[in-house]
């Protein structure tokens, strides 16, 4: 049901010339993944980082794929990329939540460092929802 909502909210945007809705395509690859339809997953977690890169969400689920296909160092460089390209507070916390995630507790724990010491005073939107 969730595909078929995002194809026709696709469908009408391309239909009225809308730009990109950002979490769309994150939404479209986390839709796929599940479905395991890697290869169009990935495609589309690649349009969302295309168009926000400012976006972690993109970043985040590209990495996650890449890990449930044991490409474990392709998601460490999805994440630091992700850093590098949004050298923002919110991304530096996606990537320390998504390496917990993954069971990396050391990579989270050195990027939560290096993000209070980048960005004195932030505090992660998502510590909430652990």
């Amino acid at each position: 049901a969730a595909s078929k909502a995002l194809e026709e909210l696709k469908r009408e945007s391309e239909r009225d010339s809308l730009p990109p809705i950002k979490d769309e395509d994150f939404l479209r690859g986390d839709v796929l993944a599940r479905l395991g339809k890697e290869r169009e997953a990935e495609e589309a977690f690649r349009r969302e980082i295309g168009a926000f890169p400012e976006n972690p969400k993109g970043w985040t689920g590209l990495a996650l794929l890449y890990a449930s296909q044991g490409k474990q160092d392709e998601s460490r460089e999805i994440l630091h990329r992700m850093t590098e390209k949004s050298p923002r507070p919110d991304a530096w916390f996606a990537a320390a939540r998504t390496f917990e995630v993954l069971g990396d507790r050391a990579a989270s724990a050195a990027v939560r460092r290096r993000a209070a010491s980048m960005f004195p005073g932030a505090s992660d939107p998502g510590a909430r929802a652990r």
